[in-house]
């Protein structure tokens, strides 16, 4: 891993799967290792040096991720696969009628790492038709621009005042920052968010963050048993390109490069068993990175049952339904912690 690149400190976990998938990568582009610079993502949405301040490049990034699940919901075909199914809105409409099935009206806490609005609007609007509405929300997000978006997009859906955001780096948490009155939680992290991370430090944070009996619904990009044609036109979609255009300007600046999407298999000893999607750009300005090879993105995919495997996998969460796309290619995952 490249120093500069290294703004700070990561776990060991962290370390050898960002270790791993450098060798991994510059192995299969036939390129030495000194040629990739690997940069971890959670960098990308906020400024170590003011982490509560927002700029234009978080903004940007923000908003770029807004665009790609309003894209995802509002195509009433995408998800449905070639044999129909469900959409992707549609999985995620059936996942909250489920949800409305388990919670209490207003006896339990919406809790959201990394807050999107516009999956959360929907779930919050179903919720409030279903008669199933949250007692409070409280948004944990590293990205501070995100903040008046989230407040606009819930606050309808919640009682006056307690609606809560914290700009924070949610690993870092030892305990959610919730009232001690017994109200269980709902946790979500919802746009292939989970992916982002070691899939064993997700599974620590999850079992540090929450309390028996809170429920934890996330959602995947999923392998498909067959037609992996999803995955390729999702990060060859304008907005993918966006997103890693930008991560690699933000560093580097206004330099020319080719945009590459790079899969590689997981690393042997994790519980499931899946692959890693790499973004990538090569610089090709002639400057003095000419020819390197940022990785602006990396996202770990498993196929559906791995995906329950890898929650279940520590004894921590019980599974309590997982809603998938027609074509595979999308879940959404609702457990409970034990």
């Amino acid at each position: 891993m490249d120093a500069a690149l290294n703004e700070q400190s990561v776990t060991t976990e962290q370390e050898d799967f960002l270790d791993y998938l450098h060798a991994s990568i510059a192995e299969t582009l036939r390129v030495p290792e000194s040629e990739i610079l690997i940069k971890l993502n959670k960098h990308k949405y906020h400024d170590a040096g003011a982490p509560d301040v927002t700029n234009g490049d978080l903004t940007e990034v923000f908003n770029i991720m807004r665009e790609l699940n309003l894209a995802g919901v509002s195509n009433p075909s995408l998800g449905r696969g070639h044999n129909g199914g469900l959409s992707l809105r549609e999985a995620l409409q059936q996942t909250v009628r489920e949800l409305a099935t388990r919670c209490d009206p207003g006896a339990y806490h919406y809790v959201e790492l990394g807050p999107e609005p516009i999956k959360t609007a929907l779930i919050l609007e179903g919720l409030a038709d279903l008669a199933a509405p949250p007692a409070s929300y409280l948004g944990i997000d590293i990205n501070p621009a995100s903040r008046p978006v989230m407040r606009e997009a819930v606050a309808r859906y919640v009682p006056a005042g307690s609606l809560r955001q914290v700009v924070d780096d949610y690993e870092r948490l030892e305990r959610l920052p919730l009232p001690w009155d017994r109200k269980p939680a709902l946790v979500t992290m919802l746009g292939f968010q989970e992916g982002n991370e070691p899939p064993s430090d997700m599974t620590d944070w999850y079992r540090r963050l929450l309390r028996p009996g809170d429920m934890l619904l996330c959602e995947m990009q999923l392998v498909p048993q067959s037609d992996w044609s999803p995955i390729y036109c999702f990060y060859n979609d304008d907005l993918m390109r966006r997103f890693s255009r930008k991560t690699l300007t933000a560093k580097f600046g206004d330099v020319k490069s080719e945009y590459g999407v790079t899969v590689v298999a997981m690393p042997p000893g994790y519980p499931a068993k899946g692959i890693v999607v790499m973004t990538t750009e090569r610089i090709v300005d002639g400057g003095p990175f000419n020819g390197k090879i940022v990785v602006t993105n990396y996202c770990t995919k498993y196929p559906a049952d791995e995906f329950r495997t890898l929650r279940e996998a520590n004894g921590a969460f019980e599974v309590l339904c997982q809603t998938v796309t027609g074509d595979g290619s999308i879940a959404f995952q609702l457990a409970r912690r034990r």
